[in-house]
């Protein structure tokens, strides 16, 4: 992730009942199972909580960032996600923030805005 100045559209997650990430999941299915007295969820991170932020870029070479705060995701999209930073696929990672604008496009009215 860039740690010059860049431009980023922020979405709070934290009212997002659905994986904000890329995949196709457009419901809620985090599940809770409790294992060894200790409550287990689907999403990660998988004991509660949420992430602070992941960071999709829009336009890497312009330093445009899809930015995620507070948010509950799918394994898949979990791996996904750190894979494409680990191996720098910045290509992978603009389709993937354009995939999750046009997912949450649909269910605008669950996303709160922080700032464009």
């Amino acid at each position: 992730m860039n740690n010059h100045y860049h431009c980023s559209v922020i979405i709070d997650a934290t009212t997002i009942n659905f994986c904000p990430g890329p995949c196709k999941f457009n419901k809620y299915k985090d599940i809770r199972v409790k294992v060894k007295n200790k409550i287990m969820y689907d999403f990660k991170p998988n004991f509660g909580g949420r992430y602070n932020n992941f960071e999709y870029p829009i336009n890497y070479m312009e330093n445009n960032y899809l930015s995620l705060k507070n948010l509950r995701i799918c394994r898949n999209c979990y791996y996904r996600y750190h894979e494409f930073w680990r191996i720098n696929d910045y290509e992978s990672l603009e389709k993937d923030a354009f995939k999750i604008q046009k997912k949450i496009c649909d269910k605008i009215h669950l996303i709160n805005f922080v700032e464009f």
